[in-house]
């Protein structure tokens, strides 16, 4: 089968490390087709999302992006430049909003850059609603479409975050531990994957 639809639960509750390299196993469990697209690290990925605007959402996303990718990797992220609805109000906790989005642009390119050399952001005032991951592998391509992006996960308790630290200082918090669980709602994931010789 070159399609699926998730609803994902609890199954990727647990440590926020290593949350890509479940989903990916959650996927690839599914199928053959999807065993075989992703059981090498990926050539391309391109993740679009408005939302990337709190510390959890970065971590999330570049815990997401690790799962699929190798040091190889050609990384893109797609999202908003400003964060919609007006200045943050703040707070002390990891899934609050970034007040100043330099502060934003600069640890998410770090988050990025971690994960590959060949990582890019591009911002922009004008990011579609639509939550997705494209994806090229050796193999195949395709997309992975998210409901609600890495937004529906949370942490399970309460995770503090100096946001009037130094860029330096908050990409080190960047590394804490601590657990996530997903809403009690849930979310819903479909994957497509191209026919063969598709045009990306």
């Amino acid at each position: 089968m070159r399609e699926a639809v998730f609803e994902i639960g609890n199954e990727l509750d647990g440590p926020v490390a290593g949350f890509g390299a479940r989903f990916r196993e959650l996927i690839r469990a599914a199928n053959q087709d999807l065993a075989g697209a992703f059981d090498q690290p990926a050539i391309e990925l391109t993740y679009t999302d408005r939302y990337l605007l709190s510390p959890l959402t970065v971590r999330l996303l570049g815990e997401l992006l690790s799962g699929f990718a190798g040091p190889a990797t050609r990384i893109q992220v797609r999202t908003l430049a400003v964060r919609p609805g007006g200045e943050s109000k703040g707070g002390a906790k990891i899934d609050k909003d970034w007040r100043a989005m330099a502060d934003r642009d600069l640890i998410l390119k770090a988050t990025l850059g971690a994960i590959s050399p060949l990582a890019s952001l591009e911002t922009s005032h004008a990011i579609p609603h639509r939550r997705r991951l494209d994806f090229r592998t050796s193999r195949v391509s395709g997309t992975i479409f998210f409901d609600q992006g890495v937004g529906s996960w949370r942490t399970a308790t309460d995770t503090l975050f100096d946001f009037g630290d130094t860029p330096s200082g908050q990409i080190e918090q960047m590394k804490q531990l601590f657990e996530i669980t997903n809403n009690p709602h849930g979310t819903f994931v479909a994957v497509r994957l191209d026919p063969a010789g598709a045009p990306r």
